[in-house]
């Protein structure tokens, strides 16, 4: 009876361990140019926004990537691999490099060193072969995207503010997607349009997204112990 009862222990510590994230490889930070205007039933203004060189989100995607190592990394209850260890692998530059896509050179920024990478369950796996050597338990793809909501309008003429959403997801070993965080920031002022929006200035809505941005990390700080409690109780079920 001891011994069975001494077997079951070291079963229960084994599946702990084994279900336990310790560490974890951030593959991707990145921001989408495209902002989501479906709510005003035309994305030509908007294309034609991602496609101007100054609507820039180089600094909002880097804040983001230092406020994951610096600041938001203290909420995990598991570390994140070092960034050399990633943006210096090899063959990680060589599969961002084939998998990334003609899109990613135009609508989507990264800090120096990362690549644009969509999330799925196949690519998870082969990432995680590419880190196999650095022991990790999990794999991150971080982003940001946008959405232009209506507040008001009148014959054409009307207000919007600027939505930030932050995304964290986290895939497992067996390519299993575990961790989904996505929190919302508004921006503090409107922007003015005319002519429902057909045009669409990066100088006027560029303040907006990054009040929009730093309001969302401030959601994300708030709501991020709680989920990675979540995620933790889960995998451990």
């Amino acid at each position: 009876m001891k011994k069975f009862i001494l077997l079951f222990v070291i079963i229960v510590i084994n599946l702990s361990t084994y279900a336990q994230i310790n560490k974890v490889a951030v593959v991707t930070v990145f921001g989408n140019k495209m902002i989501d205007g479906s709510d005003f039933g035309s994305v030509t203004a908007l294309r034609t926004l991602a496609d101007d060189k100054n609507f820039n989100l180089d600094s909002m995607v880097n804040v983001f990537k230092e406020k994951l190592f610096r600041d938001f990394s203290n909420d995990f209850t598991f570390s994140l691999l070092e960034e050399t260890s990633v943006t210096g692998n090899s063959d990680y530059k060589s599969y961002c490099e084939t998998e990334k896509g003609l899109m990613a050179d135009y609508y989507y920024t990264t800090p120096v060193g990362y690549y644009f990478l969509y999330e799925t369950n196949k690519q998870s796996e082969k990432l995680f072969d590419i880190f196999k050597n650095e022991t990790i338990d999990g794999i991150m793809y971080v982003s940001l995207d946008y959405k232009l909501y209506k507040t008001a309008q009148i014959a054409g003429f009307g207000t919007a503010k600027v939505y930030a959403y932050v995304n964290v997801k986290i895939f497992n070993a067996e390519g299993e997607k575990i961790f989904v965080l996505r929190e919302c920031g508004i921006s503090d002022n409107n922007l003015k349009f005319a002519l429902g929006g057909t045009v669409i200035e990066a100088k006027e809505i560029m303040p907006l997204c990054s009040q929009a941005t730093a309001n969302a990390f401030i959601e994300m700080k708030e709501k991020l112990p709680k989920s990675i409690e979540k995620m933790n109780k889960k995998i451990k079920n």
